[in-house]
């Protein structure tokens, strides 16, 4: 076996564990007892950590293919049948370009949503993630557990380019209910955890 038949293996293999342990670990969202959808957050979102370990691991098993395909095509014996699959390896790669430059280019866009961590002054917290195509769709999500928030519902009324930002938002008590300003755009969580505008 040839050192470049090994690389692409082992990176087609590591490809192959990264895609399985984030699926498993990130992508299958948790959810609480009541039945939402809990998000990881630990400085960065779930969501930008599955985009970039799509991403690398996407370069990573394109690597490994650049590797492993000429090597193995070089194996086959008869010239004719070899020139034959190397044409035949060559036009399938090239039918599969656009649709690897769309994987990699939606797992960069899932790496640069906008997620923004608020603190009240009691020490309750909420996260607030926006879409970067035209920031139409905004998430809230609740205070869960030490890495995890649960999903409160959209806000619509806060929707629009880049109105979310850590300079722009602020959170606010009132009562048992928690207020987010983010530029003109107000959100009222009550205590049921749910945005009200």
């Amino acid at each position: 076996m040839r050192r470049s038949e090994i690389w692409g293996s082992a990176l087609l293999i590591l490809t192959a564990a990264i895609y399985t342990w984030v699926t498993f670990y990130f992508s299958a969202h948790p959810l609480a007892p009541d039945g939402q959808r809990l998000i990881f957050f630990w400085g960065i979102d779930g969501d930008a950590v599955v985009g970039l370990t799509y991403l690398v691991g996407g370069l990573v098993g394109c690597a490994g293919l650049l590797l492993l395909v000429p090597s193995l095509i070089r194996r086959v014996s008869l010239r004719w049948l070899r020139v034959l699959t190397g044409w035949a390896t060559a036009v399938a790669g090239i039918a599969a370009a656009p649709f690897v430059g769309l994987f990699l280019l939606v797992s960069l866009i899932l790496c640069f949503g906008t997620t923004v961590r608020e603190v009240a002054p009691d020490g309750r917290s909420i996260i607030v993630t926006q879409d970067e195509f035209d920031g139409d769709v905004v998430h809230i999500y609740s205070e869960f557990d030490a890495f995890h928030y649960r999903w409160s519902g959209e806000a619509p009324e806060l929707s629009g380019p880049r109105t979310i930002s850590s300079e722009n938002c602020r959170l606010e008590t009132s009562g048992e209910a928690l207020v987010l300003s983010c530029g003109a755009g107000t959100v009222t969580i009550h205590s049921d955890q749910r945005p009200a505008g």
